[in-house]
């Protein structure tokens, strides 16, 4: 796999932050390879994502009902991670997982695009 390392980091690193902020423990972080994919899964045991917030959590700016500013963050870290996935010719999403909590994943080709990100 090629990417920008310091761009990859970074995506790893907000959904990370996002999940001991937001989430509860255990925080569990795994990658896997699905074919050309790589996929960084990161899963928390907190409340969740309501599914009508799952379409729009990695939009700039977006905050789910009930959270504010004062509660810390933009809404800018999932769209970063979003944007980064993208740069690397792969996507963010979110996913229900069983039992409580949220899990978010990012896929990343593995084979080259010829791009420079």
């Amino acid at each position: 796999m090629q990417g920008n390392e310091k761009l990859l980091r970074r995506a790893i690193r907000n959904l990370l932050q996002n999940a001991a902020h937001h989430g509860r423990p255990p925080i569990t972080i795994s990658v896997a390879e699905h074919g050309d994919l790589a996929a960084v899964t990161v899963r928390d045991h907190g409340n969740g994502l309501k599914p009508d917030d799952m379409s729009h959590i990695f939009e700039p700016f977006f905050r789910p009902q009930g959270r504010s500013e004062s509660d810390g963050g933009w809404g800018l870290g999932l769209s970063l991670v979003a944007e980064i996935a993208r740069l690397h010719g792969g996507r963010a999403y979110a996913a229900q997982p069983d039992g409580s909590g949220a899990c978010f994943v990012i896929e990343i080709r593995m084979i080259a695009s010829g791009r420079q990100v």
